[in-house]
């Protein structure tokens, strides 16, 4: 009987080989797009198999088991676009944030120097020394994920004052660069998917403004402009 149950107990300790492979090639997937973890869910079901007709003779459905998940794991992942529609809203909602707390820190400046926001020629650097904000808050992180991995996607309203109209723009998103200050010539709508600008105005809110509004918006104060043609 000890010789019998001996031979039993070594073929209760064999693991099926096709389960290992299943999961091995089920993870490999990861470097080959999903082709491998096609063939690995595939081995894993013939596998799977095996060890049910073995009737206890074949161990390894903790292989097979986790060949299956993994390989649909990633299979899943793969079909998912990289620029998921709920992704990004998150991103805007990011980079709505980042130019909010970037309105806060101008008014903060602005409040200790002489009621002027910082010179535009060295907005970032001057927010950064002195405004207490961190350089993640300057990047748009669509636009980073795009691969336009610049230090800065947002410029600077160089006509616009602490004591200019409430809806004058102050910061709005461009397409990357360090202490960039202009008009609309450097405006662009590439950062997020669906042709939109992110724009802080000089009363502290933040808009999401479409491609057919942007001609809408005000960069200069007009009724001191008309005071100095008079």
């Amino acid at each position: 009987m000890s010789e019998i149950e001996d031979q039993s107990s070594e073929q209760k300790a064999k693991i099926c080989q096709l389960s290992i492979w299943a999961l091995l090639l089920s993870i490999l997937g990861i470097f080959t797009f999903g082709v491998t973890s096609v063939i690995g869910l595939i081995l894993a079901v013939i596998a799977d198999r095996r060890i049910c007709k073995s009737k206890g003779g074949l161990r390894g459905r903790v292989y097979t088991t986790l060949a299956v998940i993994t390989a649909i794991i990633i299979l899943v992942r793969m079909t998912i676009p990289t620029h998921h529609p709920r992704r990004e809203i998150v991103y805007r909602m990011i980079c709505g944030d980042n130019l909010s707390r970037l309105g806060k820190a101008m008014q903060t400046y602005a409040s200790d120097y002489d009621n002027k926001y910082p010179t535009t020629s060295k907005w970032c650097d001057l927010l950064l020394q002195h405004a207490g904000i961190t350089e993640k808050q300057l990047v748009c992180i669509s636009a980073f994920k795009k691969g336009n991995q610049k230090p800065c996607h947002y410029a600077i309203n160089p006509n616009c004052e602490p004591n200019s109209p409430d809806d004058i723009v102050l910061l709005f998103e461009t397409k990357g660069g360090w202490n960039q200050f202009g008009g609309p010539e450097l405006l662009t709508t590439e950062n997020h998917r669906g042709n939109v600008c992110i724009v802080l105005f000089n009363d502290g809110h933040v808009e999401f403004v479409k491609t057919e509004q942007l001609g809408e918006l005000k960069w200069a104060n007009e009724e001191k402009d008309s005071e100095s043609i008079e």
